[in-house]
């Protein structure tokens, strides 16, 4: 009979390690979830950052590139406005020349 009895406390006793194990096992496969979460959210949240700065960049850089276009449009039609009027003057000192041959 005593023999019984230390078999069934080894066996309680085995059982009983063999339940915390699992439960420090199954404690330590939920911390490591929910770390693997935490650096999956930190890795989308720096993605979305990512993405913010750049789309920021890239409209940042259309901005400059606009402006530089704008810039180029304007010099060119002062450009064109500074011919045209040196064309319309140059041609009213033709007529004025021609005007004053036929006195």
């Amino acid at each position: 009979m005593r023999e019984q009895e230390i078999r069934d406390k080894e066996k309680f006793n085995l059982m009983s390690n063999i339940d915390t194990m699992k439960r420090e096992d199954a404690e330590a496969a939920e911390s490591k979830r929910q770390r693997i979460n935490n650096l999956m959210k930190q890795a989308a949240e720096a993605n979305a950052q990512s993405l913010i700065e750049k789309n920021k960049r890239s409209n940042e850089n259309k901005a400059h590139e606009d402006s530089i276009i704008e810039y180029q449009r304007a010099r060119d039609e002062k450009e064109y406005e500074a011919q045209c009027e040196a064309a319309r003057v140059k041609e009213e000192k033709e007529k004025e020349i021609q005007r004053l041959r036929e006195l």
